[in-house]
């Protein structure tokens, strides 16, 4: 029914989201779901999760999910401990941008080299 006076008019999305940004999502990695028990997978995701610490999640999600020092994803199965990138910053040491999640034998062989470095400074300059 037309009234009138009045016209129709198609409407273009375009018109309707002018200035308005798109939210883009990323897919869901392989066939990955929520409930397959891969906590690391989705902390990082979401950005959330009831097994992992916020600040674990906080790093998590920055990392994409990867260890920091192989680039490998965290797998559900995986011991993962946060790491200080610097170990000698006494001022602003806790801060996240100080920190990165590993898996526990990328912590220990960082650990261990980082312990050669410093104590090799320690000698030199004695």
């Amino acid at each position: 029914m037309e009234f009138e006076g009045e016209t129709n008019k198609l409407v273009k999305y375009r018109d309707i989201a002018s200035g308005k940004s798109i939210t883009k999502y990323v897919k869901v990695r392989g066939n990955a779901s929520p409930f397959d028990g891969n906590y690391p997978y989705w902390a990082a995701r979401l950005g959330e999760s009831l097994e992992i610490s916020p600040s674990q999640v906080k790093l998590l999600k920055r990392q994409k999910g990867k260890c920091a020092l192989c680039e490998t994803y965290f797998l559900p199965e995986d011991m993962i401990e946060t790491d200080h990138i610097d170990p000698t910053r006494t001022a602003k040491r806790d801060r996240y941008d100080n920190l990165q999640l590993l898996h526990k034998h990328c912590h220990d062989k960082k650990t261990r080299e980082d312990g050669v470095k410093y104590n090799d400074k320690e000698t030199t300059s004695e």
